[in-house]
């Protein structure tokens, strides 16, 4: 019983972190769960009649689900080591730093470096083209019709 609880546990937290829950992944990960309990029980049949021998096989084939989807554990970490990451610049190149694997780190990275340079630009372009009257704050209380014509350019 306590390893039918540990297993449920288990697959909690996978099906939570990997799949967020959703029916598709509860369903793949009970299949695969299925799938290596039949062929480990095919495999002990022979073994039956020792009381633990079903917690055994239940357990071998909880840790072969874990270790083949411990992949995917990986990448949904690493997603949110980078979500994190993306509040601040200097954060997401320290975290790209310490995974230099990490694809979505580097996309979003490359994504963060293009928005700065576009950022840049387009403050440069501005600058350009606004007349310099307009850089001035004015006083709507005591501007005359002359400082009018010259800010809006009449």
């Amino acid at each position: 019983m306590v390893v039918f609880i540990i297993v449920l546990s288990v697959g909690a937290y996978f099906t939570n972190q990997i799949y967020g829950n959703s029916v598709n992944g509860i369903a793949s990960l009970i299949g695969e769960l299925f799938g290596a309990w039949l062929i480990l029980t095919l495999l002990t049949w022979w073994l039956r009649k020792s009381p633990y021998t079903a917690a055994v096989v239940l357990a071998v084939a909880a840790f072969s689900v874990g270790l083949s989807n411990r992949v995917k554990l990986q990448e949904v970490w690493d997603s949110k080591i980078a979500l994190q990451a993306m509040a601040d610049p200097t954060q997401l190149d320290k975290a790209r730093s310490q995974n230099p694997e990490n694809k979505m780190l580097k996309l979003f990275a490359s994504a963060n470096m293009i928005t700065e340079e576009t950022n840049v630009a387009a403050a440069r372009l501005s600058d350009e083209i606004e007349p310099p009257a307009l850089s001035k704050d004015i006083n709507y209380a005591t501007v005359t019709r002359n400082d009018l014509e010259v800010y809006f350019g009449i």
